[in-house]
């Protein structure tokens, strides 16, 4: 008996000795992976767990909910776009899940940890290892997005198909395009799942713009450079262009643009292309340094350390701490009056004022990230342009809404879209920043952001406990 047991045991510890030898130790592998998922997660775990108390609102909720019970899917669809709207694919899937809502809440929960991980792919293709910290940066980074810009888009149901999918759904599809970029091969199966989303994420305004611009810009960078790309990469562009024309010249779009003039910005139309750009750089000026602006100084904070700890001149050091000086004494109320109040996202075009310091002050902030990078990454040019794309479209992403008479009626989730991409931004900027600055100045910057994200915290929690029944929707 014992000699057998023995012989068990030595014919098990050859057969583990060998598989260590082909794969490394599958044990200590699996913790890995174990590890560096675990914050998603939690992520996907607490935003499931949020949901439950979540109900149908009694405005939209309530609109599709009846259109999904009383009309048949194809004819709801033929009615809204020829008269209303041309996002055909995020309100087929809405008219579907809106009658189930556990259905609802798990696919909402599984969305962001698909987003999640997808920028945690994107910061994978730069900055390989300490996987752990990165997708616990990202993750705890999604709890600074304001709250009421959070809750309209990702924690109400109509909200969160038109702006959380579609998010995640570009992230997915852009994905093969950066790849290209650096020389990352993408696996044939995941193409299938990148023009699916892609075709998503095109009938929806915001996240179509990013996803046309950017997608095009970089496959003439490709072609210039002569890069060799996937036949697959041209045939998912061409349908999310499409898809976007399919939006963008919906029938319904122009009756629709008619009536939400008249309701929510009289003399829309008689305004000067410039006019509606300037209007949208006041209320995207606003919500960077006021309400998102815990990812803002994140950004600053980053960026100031990479520029110390690289060969950044001294004036561009100096001109990067005075800007995190000046950002911190926002809260003054005699500093916020001159240099930080523009115009709100909920206000009127008639009671918006335009403060000339104010719009100047966020001109700087805004100028002065791009010419960071422009610093930082002086011998890594193809990180630059990606990042410096990424910084772009995410100003886009706001800019483009000032095109729509809805803008105030959107109101915090048109920000949604801008404020993951710079937190996209933030997570890769991180994790060059862990590659390059020693262990001791990685702890005191890793005390730095827990300050400003328990700051956040509180300020999330405070706004958050002023409204509780608008976002519960019971």
């Amino acid at each position: 008996m014992s000699m057998n047991r023995a012989r068990i045991v030595s014919i098990m510890s050859w057969f583990f000795e060998c598989r260590q030898e082909v794969t490394g130790n599958p044990m200590k592998s699996g913790i890995r992976k174990i590890e560096t998922y675990l914050p998603l997660i939690v992520l996907g775990s607490v935003a499931f767990l949020a949901l439950i108390l979540i109900q149908r609102s009694k405005g939209d909720d309530a609109f599709f909910f009846n259109l999904a019970t009383s009309t048949h899917l194809f004819e709801a669809l033929k009615i809204r776009y020829f008269s209303w709207s041309g996002r055909l694919l995020p309100e087929a899937v809405l008219l579907t899940v809106i009658k189930n809502l556990w259905v609802w809440r798990g696919l909402n929960a599984f969305m962001l940890v698909v987003l999640a991980s997808t920028i945690f792919q994107y910061v994978r293709i730069h900055f390989p290892g300490k996987d752990f910290l990165k997708t616990a940066f990202i993750s705890i980074l999604f709890f600074t997005i304001p709250v009421k810009t959070l809750g309209y888009a990702a924690v109400w149901v109509t909200g969160s198909v038109n702006y959380l999918w579609t998010t995640s759904a570009m992230f997915v599809a852009l994905y093969p395009f950066y790849a290209l970029i650096f020389g990352h091969e993408v696996k044939k199966r995941f193409f299938l799942a990148s023009i699916i989303a892609g075709m998503y994420a095109a009938f929806f305004e915001q996240t179509a713009a990013v996803m046309v611009v950017s997608g095009l810009l970089i496959l003439i960078y490709a072609f210039l450079q002569k890069l060799k790309f996937d036949k697959w990469l041209v045939v998912e562009y061409t349908l999310i262009l499409f898809c976007a024309l399919m939006l963008f010249l919906c029938p319904g779009h122009h009756i629709r643009v008619i009536s939400e003039t008249a309701k929510w910005y009289p003399g829309f139309s008689d305004l000067s292309i410039l006019h509606k750009i300037f209007n949208a750089a006041n209320i995207l000026i606003n919500h960077l340094m006021n309400i998102s602006w815990a990812i803002e100084l994140i950004l600053l904070v980053t960026l100031s350390s990479l520029l110390v700890s690289g060969k950044a001149s001294l004036p561009i050091r100096v001109f990067s701490f005075a800007l995190i000086g000046f950002f911190l004494v926002r809260p003054f109320e005699s500093v916020h009056a001159i240099f930080f109040a523009t115009g709100t996202v909920n206000s009127t075009f008639t009671e918006m004022t335009i403060n000339i310091p104010a719009v100047l002050t966020g001109i700087a902030f805004m100028v002065s990230i791009p010419l960071f990078i422009f610093h930082i990454f002086t011998e890594e040019r193809k990180l630059r342009v990606t990042l410096i794309l990424l910084y772009l479209s995410a100003l886009a992403a706001t800019i483009i809404v000032g095109f729509s008479p809805t803008v105030f009626a959107s109101e915090y989730r048109i920000f949604f879209v801008t404020d993951v991409l710079l937190l996209a931004l933030a997570s890769i900027l991180f994790a060059k920043l862990i590659d390059t600055v020693p262990k001791d100045g990685q702890k005191f910057l890793l005390i730095v952001y827990g300050i400003i994200i328990a700051i956040s915290g509180i300020d999330q929690f405070m706004t958050l406990a002023n409204i509780p029944q608008q976002f519960l929707h019971i």
